[in-house]
């Protein structure tokens, strides 16, 4: 029940989030040289020294390092956004889907509540009932989506 009160209450914020990781990706140019410079200058060599024989040799070797951590850093940059653009868009998939398979009037009912952020007083005039109606449906939708996210939850394992 509390997971699903959390993505209730979430649900906007979640929203956003998923619309900014989107954006991340869509418009991802990478890391900049200067950003790459200064991680390299605050990180420690990974084992390798670099010979004192000449100095073709260290900036050949400086040059081959700069474009591994570059690549390095916007891989895990890239990787970062689309993690986290991934498993917000499971959760509010899975979320907007558990809805529409509540029990009768449930389902555009909890729309109204949740998603559409309508007030207590709008859904009552709405949907002809009183505010302690609502108030029984909500607990009922919330009860219902807890059965729904366990029964997922069990296939899952």
């Amino acid at each position: 029940m509390q997971e699903v009160e959390e993505i209730i209450r979430g649900y906007h914020q979640m929203k956003k989030q998923l619309n900014i990781a989107k954006f991340q990706l869509e418009h991802f140019s990478g890391i900049s040289e200067e950003d790459v410079i200064e991680s390299m200058c605050f990180s420690h060599s990974e084992g390798e020294r670099i010979s004192t024989n000449s100095i073709s040799d260290k900036t050949a070797k400086t040059a081959l390092n700069f474009e591994k951590r570059k690549e390095q850093l916007n891989d895990d940059l890239y990787n970062f956004y689309f993690k986290e653009y991934k498993e917000l868009s499971e959760k509010i998939s899975f979320f907007e889907y558990a809805i529409s398979q509540l029990s009768g009037d449930l389902p555009s009912i909890v729309l109204d509540l949740f998603i559409n952020k309508c007030t207590w007083d709008d859904l009552s005039a709405k949907y002809h009932v009183s505010k302690a109606m609502i108030g029984k449906y909500r607990k009922k939708a919330i009860l219902e989506l807890t059965d729904i996210y366990i029964m997922r939850d069990n296939q899952m394992l």
